[in-house]
């Protein structure tokens, strides 16, 4: 419920960590690939030429499921093998190996104190997103936390924003709502339960990419997103 008189409650999405996940998969050709992507989108190691830096970055944000199918050709089983993979990684070790952006917890808190209503609402398992926000002592920092699940349930973005604005009663006042986003997965996603994106381009998206998908309005800082924020009516 609402709990407070907020002017415009607002979903934050895990643009608040800065994602550095090891992928490790098997292809069609039976090739075990691993890359480790960091902070530095250009320090990447691979060991399968195949795979190409362009391709890395898009795996940052829509479901991985849907990645390999439509980069690599995968067959269902596959692409399930691909996920399965990718996990036994990242679910012990890999989760952790991220940071804060600087300045978010002070934006979070800031526009929690006037009035909004704060949301991690990712496509990130919920499991695997409480670990972070615990490992960081972050989960006092919002109101809800939200993503989907390792069954597959809630793996689309629009499937978690739609339940997060179901979760404060706003799912009949779309308007009142805000995503924050650094990839047109996140502003697509929105905008199918009515939802404004406000883009974020210090995340991971490609140049043009947020605002060719519709976003409000797009920043380049944290600062300029907490003034934006704060100055919504």
């Amino acid at each position: 419920s609402n709990r407070r008189s907020a002017p415009e409650p607002h979903c934050q999405d895990v643009s608040l960590i800065s994602p550095s996940p090891l992928v490790t998969f098997v292809g069609k050709s039976n090739a075990k690939v691993t890359i480790r992507i960091v902070k530095d989108i250009e320090n990447v190691t691979f060991t399968y030429n195949a795979v190409e830096i362009n391709n890395l970055k898009k795996f940052l944000g829509p479901p991985l499921y849907d990645m390999f199918r439509e980069l690599y050709g995968f067959d269902d089983e596959t692409a399930n093998q691909a996920v399965a993979l990718y996990r036994e990684r990242y679910q012990p070790i890999a989760f952790l190996e991220c940071t804060p952006y600087e300045g978010m917890i002070d934006l979070v808190d800031a526009v929690r104190e006037a009035g909004f209503l704060a949301s991690v609402c990712t496509g990130k398992p919920t499991p695997t997103t409480m670990k972070i926000l615990e490992h960081y002592d972050l989960v006092h920092h919002f109101d809800y936390i939200l993503g989907s699940e390792f069954d597959g349930s809630r793996s689309k973005k629009h499937e978690v924003v739609a339940d997060v604005m179901k979760h404060f009663g706003f799912s009949e006042h779309p308007e009142q709502v805000r995503m924050i986003g650094d990839r047109k997965y996140d502003v697509l996603g929105a905008a199918k339960c009515g939802v404004q994106c406000i883009g974020v381009r210090f995340g991971f998206p490609e140049p043009g990419e947020l605002e060719a998908a519709g976003a409000e309005h797009v920043v380049d800082t944290v600062s300029e997103l907490k003034n934006y924020l704060l100055n919504l009516n």
